[in-house]
C-alpha cells in the first residue's frame, strides 16, 4: 500500500508503523471504495461519515509528515 512501503522508501516514515490502527482503517476505506466503484456496492450514511473522518485523519498525518520534512 502507498501509505506503507512507498512512504517508507521515499521518506523513511510509514503510516503502518506510526499509527497501525489508522493504517488498518485506511486499508478498509480503500476496500470499501473499490467495492463501490467496481462492484456497485453501497454503504449507509453513518459508515460513509466514518470513512470520511478516516480519510481526514490520514490527510492530517500526511500534512504533519510534510511539515516534519520541511524542518
Amino acid at each position: 500500500m502507498l501509505w506503507d512501503k512507498v512512504l517508507e522508501a521515499a521518506f523513511q516514515r510509514s503510516l503502518k508503523t506510526e499509527d497501525k490502527d489508522l493504517w488498518k482503517k485506511l486499508d478498509d476505506l480503500f476496500a470499501k471504495r473499490n467495492g463501490i466503484l467496481h462492484r456497485g456496492e453501497s454503504i449507509a450514511a453513518p459508515e460513509a461519515k466514518e470513512l470520511v473522518e478516516i480519510a481526514a485523519r490520514a490527510v492530517a498525518w500526511l500534512r504533519k509528515l510534510r511539515l516534519s520534512l520541511a524542518d
